[in-house]
Formats: structure tokens, C-alpha cells, sequence
């Protein structure tokens, strides 16, 4: 009994199934999709009495190839090229970013190369960093946005470090001018190691996380963008030795006036604190600019 309604549900079903609406559109839709190998189950196959099946479809072994395989190749190809609705937008922001990163690069480096004050140094370093972010973002695609991020990561990581060792450096010699600071390494060692190390990683050395998203960048764009590559890589060879040019003076040498360990203040132009006087209840009680003095501990 339990066989004989089985096979009363398939014969309920196949007249469903294989009609011949149902596999004109099941035939179309695999032309739209460009299929040409579909496996024959029950649920692929054209019945062969279906008058209306589609044309250079045939049987064999149990598959359905389509002939016309070429013609359905096309069709997804033209599909595939044809832009999208914000290609032109996208492409108008892609140009931006370019410029704008070019434009960043190229005039970072005449700023480098002759600046005495180290936070300046890093600050116009990061002008150039910036550069190359848009440039990555600008010649887009999944390389170029994945260089990008990870230019940006490793570049604030990197610039971190440079400033507190920078920062270190200013107050142990009392002075921002780069022909100022010598020899850290001698007089600070831990300081003037990753001085070193966060300028060499800033420059580009490898096998830096930044080396490898500039060379990343580069591979983006330089198929579709050969001349911007060019002066990118020649601007980022000049910032690359103007850099290890500063910071070698910085690090190496004779530590100078500064002696080891000693920390002092950084110069303010001349301006010096006023002297102060304590009061009996310990209160400290700034003298004034003038010729008057003042009372402690007088009468109330």
C-alpha cells in the first residue's frame, strides 16, 4: 500500500514538473546564467516528450551540455563589463585621491630635507605617510584598499613611538633643533634605539609592515598609473635618505653638553620663572615684578 501511493505521488507530480512552460524557462534561465554543464537529476533534466524544449539541448549520459556554450560565454562577459550606476562617480573620486596623494608626497619632501626642528621633521613625515594612503585608496580595488589600511596601521603605530623617543630626546637636551641633539645612543640608549628603530621603520626600511604597504601601493598602481608610480618611488628614495640623514646625527656621536642620564628643561626663549617665598603656614606665595616686596608673616 505504502508503494502503491508512492508512486501515485510521482505520477501526481510529473505532469507538473516536466511541462513544457516549466522547461522553456528552466532552459532560459540556464542560458541567462551561463551554464553549460548541468548534472541530470530529476530536477534538472528537460523531459523528452516536451515539445516545447529549447533547441542544441540533447541527452547523453545522463547530462545536459549546451551547445551554444560560446554564445553564453559572451553574454556573461557583456554582462560582466557593462559599468555600474556610480562607475563615473567612482572613478571621478579614484582621480581625486590620486592627485591629492601625488600632491602630498611631492611636497613633503623639500620640507624634510631642510628642516632643523625634529617634531616639524615628523610632522612633515606624516604628510608624506597620508600621501600614500590616498594613493592606495585612489587606485582602489582589493589590493590598493587593503595596502592602504595597513599603511595606516603600521604608520600610527610606527609615528608613536618616534614621538616619545623624540620627546625624550628634547628633554634631555633642552633643545628641538635637529644640529642640537647628539649622540643618544651614548646618552640615552633605550631613547636613541627607538629613535632609530621608528625612524628606519618611518623611512621604509624592510622588512618593515610599512615597506610592505608601499611596495603594495606601488603593485596597485602601477599598471594603470605608471608616471604617478614614478615620482612617488623617486620622492619616497629622497625622503628616505633625508631621513636616515637627521636621525644619524641625532643617534650617533658624542652626547654633547648633555650628560648621561641628566634630563633638563626645554628652553622656553629666555622667559624664567619668578622666585617664590613660603609663607609661616607653608603656603608658597609668588613674589611680585616690581620694586615692592612681599610681607610674611606680618600683623594682621
Amino acid at each position: 500500500m505504502e508503494v502503491h501511493h508512492r508512486h501515485h505521488d510521482r505520477d501526481l507530480v510529473r505532469p507538473v514538473r516536466d511541462h513544457p512552460d516549466l522547461c522553456s524557462r528552466r532552459a532560459r534561465a540556464r542560458r541567462d546564467l551561463g551554464c553549460d554543464e548541468l548534472v541530470g537529476d530529476q530536477h534538472h533534466r528537460v523531459a523528452p516528450r516536451s515539445g516545447d524544449r529549447p533547441d542544441r539541448l540533447h541527452l547523453r549520459d545522463g547530462r545536459i551540455r549546451d551547445q551554444g556554450r560560446p554564445r553564453a560565454d559572451a553574454h556573461v562577459a557583456a554582462r560582466r563589463a557593462q559599468p555600474g550606476p556610480h562607475a563615473g562617480v567612482r572613478a571621478a573620486v579614484g582621480c581625486v585621491l590620486i592627485l591629492f596623494g601625488l600632491v602630498s608626497v611631492l611636497v613633503a619632501v623639500p620640507f624634510l630635507l631642510a628642516q632643523r626642528d625634529v617634531k616639524r621633521l615628523l610632522g612633515y613625515s606624516s604628510v608624506e605617510h597620508v600621501g600614500v594612503i590616498a594613493l592606495g585608496l585612489g587606485f582602489g580595488g582589493k589590493l590598493g584598499t587593503y595596502a592602504a589600511l595597513l599603511h595606516t596601521l603600521s604608520h600610527g603605530v610606527a609615528k608613536a613611538l618616534v614621538f616619545c623617543a623624540a620627546g625624550d630626546a628634547v628633554q634631555r637636551c633642552g633643545s628641538r633643533d635637529v644640529q642640537a641633539i647628539r649622540g643618544l645612543l651614548a646618552a640615552a640608549p633605550w631613547a636613541g634605539t627607538l629613535l632609530l628603530l621608528g625612524i628606519l621603520a618611518l623611512a621604509g626600511m624592510p622588512p618593515s609592515a610599512i615597506f610592505i604597504s608601499e611596495l603594495l601601493v606601488i603593485r596597485s598602481g602601477i599598471l594603470d598609473h605608471p608616471g604617478v608610480v614614478a615620482g612617488v618611488l623617486a620622492a619616497m628614495v629622497a625622503i628616505f635618505a633625508g631621513l636616515i640623514h637627521q636621525v644619524g646625527r641625532m643617534v650617533y656621536g658624542e652626547p654633547g653638553a648633555v650628560r648621561r642620564g641628566e634630563a633638563r628643561g626645554v628652553d622656553t626663549g629666555g622667559a624664567r620663572r619668578r622666585p617664590r617665598a613660603r609663607d609661616g603656614g607653608g603656603r608658597w606665595l609668588t613674589s611680585p615684578s616690581g620694586s615692592g616686596v612681599c610681607s610674611v608673616g606680618g600683623s594682621r
